[in-house]
């Protein structure tokens, strides 16, 4: 298992890919590809930033019409897109289009409360990552400051 790692700062233009940790309803998100479950990842597109290809992957591939999607970390997977540094997201679904596609274009659709054995070694480091961001207290949904600024 390659080791994640985990990158304090890089620039936008440096980031060639994206992976999205989406959570609804207390769920993570899953796509299978090939006999794996993976968090969905996707390659960067020519002319767009690193924030639009994640939200292609949620809104064209997924079918997640409405989700708040926030930046989590840079970083590098050993192996794997080329050596290349990619971003990872976190994404709290509030909406789904048709509930959720039960196929995407990357495959079958999934929800697990946490990594299952047939998910790889890097997506869990990713899955913990991501937790642990939030542990932090880094997200905030968008309805608690709707909240403040009408109070």
């Amino acid at each position: 298992m390659a080791e994640v790692v985990f990158c304090e700062d890089a620039r936008s233009s440096q980031l060639t890919w994206a992976a999205v940790a989406a959570r609804w309803d207390g769920q993570w998100l899953f796509v299978r590809t090939g006999d794996r479950w993976e968090l969905p990842k996707q390659q960067r597109e020519e002319g767009e930033t690193i924030f639009q290809t994640a939200d292609r992957l949620l809104r064209e591939e997924l079918d997640i019409p409405l989700s708040q999607t926030e930046p989590v970390s840079a970083l590098l997977i050993p192996g794997e897109w080329e050596d290349a540094q990619g971003a990872l997201f976190f994404a709290e679904v509030g909406e789904t289009g048709s509930q959720f596609r039960q196929r995407s274009e990357q495959g079958d659709v999934g929800f697990f409360s946490h990594c299952s054995a047939d998910t790889g070694g890097t997506d869990s480091q990713l899955l913990d990552r991501a937790e642990k961001w939030l542990a932090e207290g880094n997200f905030r949904p968008v309805w608690e400051d709707l909240f403040e600024v009408m109070c």
